[in-house]
């Protein structure tokens, strides 16, 4: 479980989950029991291997997880099937202006974030 805002220990989050530490705003909550060495799962996706027992309720952190050895990108069909054949840009140039001391030109963006958080 991910934890929307900061959870204090003690805290019953669910009808049998109950947190043991303090836990972060969007850090993690164990929903069970994950023995040493076996792998911690957010989304489907692992994102490590518990290096000791997790209880049900811990607060889950980088310094509990071994991490994957990542994938070579050598070998990966993005790093390989590059395309270099591109058609000409309708238009190269843009609303910027000069950057003074050189390098990259600059932009103003204006950017909307929209947020929707759940509490539990």
């Amino acid at each position: 479980m991910i934890a929307v805002k900061e959870i204090k220990a003690g805290i019953q989050i669910a009808e049998d989950l109950v947190t043991r530490q303090d836990t972060p705003q969007a850090h993690k909550v164990a929903l069970t029991r994950i023995p040493k060495g076996k792998p911690v799962i957010r989304y489907g996706v692992v994102l490590g291997y518990a290096m000791e027992d997790i209880e049900k309720g811990d607060w889950i952190n980088e310094f509990m997880l071994e991490l994957p050895t990542p994938p070579s990108v050598d070998h990966m069909t993005y790093g390989t099937n590059i395309v270099t054949d591109l058609p000409k840009a309708p238009r190269t140039t843009f609303m910027g202006y000069r950057n003074t001391n050189g390098g990259y030109a600059g932009t103003r963006n204006i950017l909307g974030i929209s947020v929707q958080l759940y509490s539990v």
